[in-house]
């Protein structure tokens, strides 16, 4: 591994992202599920750069290429499936981290949409017919695999690794 570092750049500022991209080899994307959509402006910014070799999408989550849902979530998903369309067609390597269900959100609540931090009382919605299986992940696990996923990929790109940037959103 050559560098690990921050460095600030605006997502909303196209010439700051470049800045920021043209200095690194690997960008991980951890932009919030309001800004998914906009990782267009990463992917613009990583073509314009033309150096990175490996791009990690915000795509924590479900893997939206093999679950069936429902709305809400089926129109959350079709953002990210967007953003996999856009990097293939883009022809920009990138690695999916696909963590399916955050176990710290979606268990106090049992899955149940607009409770966050404990069950209704009066009844729970079971979505389908009850039966199917679901993974739910510690973050912080999500964490730590995303952060050493990379050295797989240095392993694989030779002796002198990359130099990555995280890119967050901060409100």
């Amino acid at each position: 591994m050559s560098a690990v570092g921050c460095l600030q750049c605006d997502l909303y500022d196209h010439e700051s992202l470049v800045s920021a991209i043209k200095q690194v080899d690997m960008v991980i994307s951890m932009v919030g599920m309001g800004q998914v959509s906009e990782q267009t402006k990463i992917i613009a910014a990583i073509k314009e750069a033309g150096n990175v070799k490996l791009f990690f999408p915000s795509e924590f989550g479900n893997d939206v290429d093999r679950v069936h849902t429902v709305d809400p979530a089926k129109l959350a998903f079709k953002g990210k499936a967007k953003i996999r369309r856009l990097l293939e067609a883009e022809g920009i390597p990138h690695t999916i981290v696909s963590s399916n269900f955050f176990a710290g959100y979606f268990l106090p609540s049992l899955a149940q949409l607009g409770f966050l931090s404990s069950p209704p009382r009066n009844k729970v919605i079971i979505l389908g017919d009850g039966n199917p299986k679901a993974i739910f992940v510690n973050e912080e696990d999500i964490g730590t695999y995303t952060i050493l996923a990379p050295n797989t990929c240095w392993a694989r790109m030779g002796p002198n690794g990359l130099t990555w940037v995280l890119v967050t959103l901060i409100y």
